[in-house]
């Protein structure tokens, strides 16, 4: 079936033509990837999303409380099913279980959540662990290069931060990644 675009955080009429159903990451095909989250997680990849946590636990608070941010946007591109064969948490978790550790401080912020993966079957299993209160959540199954061009295609409003974990499995382009960053204003990275 067509794993065509369920929703982008904000809504925008343009994403699923601009899109499209590419199956190249970055202009190039994509290599045949192990699919390592049929495993349990080794200690490198345990490590990082250790880091990530840490990093949106420190970064999520600066703008809860900063009174010209409005919308907050979390985007996990290569998010995977969400934890591994054993369980334990992987990126997407990890992100919910900080927003819901700052659940009271949410108040008039709005909260988006944009969670892609290449294949569709992630994609879906991601979109059955039970989200945060107050946060909207979308779920998309394209390659990451082309949210990453769609992306800018929006106008966010005035007073939105925006925050990129990028832990892609392949090749990325990053200086489109970069680029489209950069063209957000307020936003931060962890690659």
């Amino acid at each position: 079936p067509d794993t065509s675009l369920l929703c982008f955080v904000p809504p925008c009429p343009r994403i699923p033509a601009l899109l499209g159903n590419r199956k190249t990451h970055g202009g190039l095909d994509m290599p045949a990837v192990t699919n390592f989250h049929n495993k349990s997680f080794d200690d490198g990849t345990l490590l990082k999303l250790e880091i990530l946590e840490d990093y949106i636990s420190e970064w999520l608070p600066v703008f809860l409380y900063t009174p010209n941010i409005s919308d907050i946007y979390i985007y996990d591109l290569y998010c995977g099913p969400g934890c591994d064969t054993c369980g334990i948490p992987g990126s997407p978790m990890r992100i919910y279980k900080v927003l819901n550790a700052h659940t009271d401080s949410i108040k008039n912020k709005k909260i988006h959540v944009w969670l892609n993966d290449m294949d569709s079957e992630k994609t879906a299993t991601c979109a059955r662990i039970e989200k945060p209160q107050k946060v909207q959540c979308c779920f998309t199954s394209k390659p990451a290069d082309k949210c990453f061009e769609a992306i800018p295609s929006y106008k966010f409003p005035n007073g939105s931060a925006h925050f990129f974990y990028v832990d892609p499995c392949g090749i990325v382009d990053y200086k489109m990644v970069l680029k489209t960053i950069d063209r957000l204003g307020i936003s931060e990275a962890l690659l």
